[in-house]
């Protein structure tokens, strides 16, 4: 499920697919780790635990922070039906897809800049460590784990194994 966002969805996907579905895959986000306090560069599964940061006052980091929280509770409630009930489901923490059909084409609008010998502009300076997955790897893993009993009640990070900066 990609389009599961917050807690009342992840509520409803297990109440109406619980006793139905053999597996619930949610995709989550790396989001889920850069609003808890402290949190470790890169993170890894255990990291999750622990306080969330206040909310922001920036709007955009607000927005930022939002989407954290929310998938947070969308993979709180997941694993509590996991818990209570038995409820198949895996979340997948990913961080930025790249690939041929990024619709936000974040790679494809550096290399035009690049090639028309414009400015590239570098949000924050460009020294702010990325993650990045393919779109591939994305699918390879999903496919990988389907109906695969072992991976129900978990999460699992997917990314890249380098940390390049914009820059």
């Amino acid at each position: 499920d990609f389009a599961a966002y917050d807690c009342p969805d992840g509520q409803r996907a297990a109440a109406l697919l619980g006793g139905r579905g053999s597996h619930y895959v949610v995709i989550s986000t790396g989001q889920v780790y850069l609003v808890r306090e402290g949190c470790p560069r890169p993170p890894r599964e255990g990291d999750y635990d622990g306080e969330v940061m206040p909310e922001p006052a920036d709007a955009f980091d607000r927005g930022q922070w939002d989407y954290g929280v929310k998938k947070r509770a969308l993979e709180d409630a997941l694993a509590e039906a996991w818990s209570k009930s038995r409820f198949p489901a895996t979340r997948l923490r990913i961080p930025m897809v790249s690939g041929e059909r990024d619709h936000f084409r974040r790679l494809e609008r550096y290399l035009w800049r690049m090639l028309d010998g414009g400015p590239v502009l570098l949000p924050g300076g460009g020294d702010r460590v990325t993650r990045h997955v393919y779109s591939g790897s994305v699918v390879k893993a999903i496919l990988g784990m389907l109906g695969r009993p072992e991976t129900f009640g978990q999460a699992y990070n997917l990314a890249q194994d380098e940390t390049p900066t914009l820059r």
